[in-house]
């Protein structure tokens, strides 16, 4: 596997997620994406030593509703990535960040459902019961 630093508008779209879902709130955005990130550091660190740390960007987040049209598959495949992505390190299954993902991936994963099953009361067809 090789590992690589996520792009700002992968952690944006987790950080955007994880606000509309109500995991963490706008103001927490930035602590959220540190962890986030320092996640990713330290995948990069066990997978090559890489121990550079000009790599570890300072992240803006960009502001809330700043992609309208984000869905919860991009959402979901985000963390994803970033799951992937900083899942070398050690202790990565008992991260903070791996709980900040999973809780938003679930979330995202509930919505989904919940969505499919209004679409599918909604398009039922009339049943004559008599």
């Amino acid at each position: 596997m090789s590992a690589y630093m996520v792009s700002d508008k992968t952690i944006n779209n987790i950080i955007q997620g994880a606000i509309d879902e109500g995991i963490i709130f706008a103001h927490e955005a930035q602590k959220a994406a540190k962890i986030l990130i320092r996640a990713n550091m330290f995948s990069l660190k066990t997978r090559y030593n890489d121990t550079d740390r000009s790599k570890l960007k300072e992240y803006k987040f960009l502001n809330h509703n700043y992609n309208e049209n984000l869905t919860d598959h991009q959402v979901i495949q985000s963390c994803r990535v970033m799951n992937y992505q900083c899942s070398e390190y050690q202790s990565w299954s008992k991260s903070n960040a791996r709980r900040l993902l999973t809780s938003i991936t679930n979330s995202k994963l509930e919505s989904l459902k919940m969505k499919d099953l209004d679409d599918w009361y909604n398009k039922r067809p009339e049943l004559d019961w008599e």
